[in-house]
């Protein structure tokens, strides 16, 4: 017999004893019962989902979840209710009865709790002796990120590896793409950081430490950035003159600065400097 034909048996045979295949399913892999209770099952149901559950069947539970992830029959409409519970972070998976939005929700949610679980096992894992004892100059020097990042690596394996994955996606050859990720909101702080240095001149060892540990970019993207917002800034202000619409407007002022010598030294004198500022 063809597996249709094993498949319109099986399922006569549950129309038969007014089942569907959800309770097939249910009382198939239930853990307890209605009352809460542990369910006792007899030999040959509990070894028939334990090589099932335990991959010793030709089939196994990955296709199973695959298939049902990516069968048109699960398709939801777009802009649906249930389209907005795809990768749900608040509605519990258990709630959530169509299968796609289930699934997504259930992987976010899994996630999420393996990784509050490392990092609750990292700061318990943390040698309690470290806490009390001073900081020495060891702790600190050219191997801080190599150690920390190796205990990263060792205690939280699933948030390095989410990480690295986001950090280090290759973008796809275009200048557009580009463009968008340099302006990702989550590289805006920083370069807004960086410029905040550049225009406090900060020096330029202040930038080779922060970019390297992920506080600034490096000095030479902070010029490239600063040329393009100028290459930007001054297309706007071309565009404007060039619209008969508009018309610019100069306000000056005059301004007044008291210099004040710091260290005496001959030819050296306070004084105030007027100029005109526009």
């Amino acid at each position: 017999k063809s597996w249709a034909q094993k498949l319109d048996i099986v399922l006569d045979t549950l129309k038969s004893i007014d089942w569907t295949v959800a309770d097939l399913l249910y009382y198939l892999f239930r853990l307890r019962d209605q009352d809460n209770d542990p369910i006792h099952r007899s030999h040959r149901h509990a070894a028939a989902v334990q090589q099932f559950l335990r991959g010793k069947t030709k089939i196994i539970p990955s296709f199973i979840v695959d298939a049902w992830l990516r069968s048109a029959d699960g398709r939801i409409a777009e802009g649906s209710e249930e389209s907005s519970l795809m990768y749900s972070t608040k509605i519990d998976y258990k709630m959530i009865k169509s299968v796609r939005p289930a699934l997504t929700s259930f992987a976010v949610q899994l996630v999420r709790s393996k990784l509050c679980s490392e990092s609750s096992n990292a700061l318990r894992q943390h040698d309690p002796s470290l806490s009390t004892k001073p900081m020495g100059w060891l702790d600190i020097g050219q191997h801080t990120v190599a150690k920390a990042t190796a205990a990263i690596q060792r205690d939280q394996p699933v948030l390095w590896d989410l990480m690295l994955s986001l950090g280090l996606r290759q973008p796809h050859g275009t200048h557009r793409i580009t463009e968008q990720r340099w302006r990702r909101p989550g590289r805006l702080v920083p370069t807004l950081r960086g410029l905040y240095y550049f225009a406090s001149s900060v020096p330029y060892d202040i930038f080779t430490f922060s970019s390297r540990i992920g506080h600034t970019p490096s000095y030479s993207a902070i010029w490239k950035t600063l040329k393009v917002l100028s290459e930007h800034e001054a297309k706007l202000v071309i565009d404007i003159g060039r619209d008969p619409m508009k018309c610019g407007i100069v306000r000056l002022d005059n301004v007044q600065n008291y210099l004040l010598q710091r260290d005496p030294r001959m030819g050296r004198e306070n004084m105030m400097n007027i100029g005109l500022a526009a």
